[in-house]
């Protein structure tokens, strides 16, 4: 996953060419307002989002986005 300029997340992840992995268990640590609940409800949206095309629920989706 790679997450630039969004929200707290400005420059991204410095190494590894900004991507970094999220594994079974992943934690976060960091102080405050640095992007650690935008990160894990990004990946959160996104896996959801990932399981829905794959069951063809989609169109559920883009009725809410529009």
């Amino acid at each position: 996953m790679k997450i630039k300029n969004f929200g707290p997340i400005k420059n991204g992840f410095n190494d590894n060419n900004g991507y970094f992995e999220v594994k079974r268990v992943t934690i976060f640590i960091g102080d405050q307002g640095t992007g650690k609940i935008t990160v894990a409800k990004l990946f959160s949206t996104f896996s959801w989002l990932e399981k829905a095309i794959y069951r063809g629920q989609y169109s559920q989706f883009i009725k809410c986005a529009i």
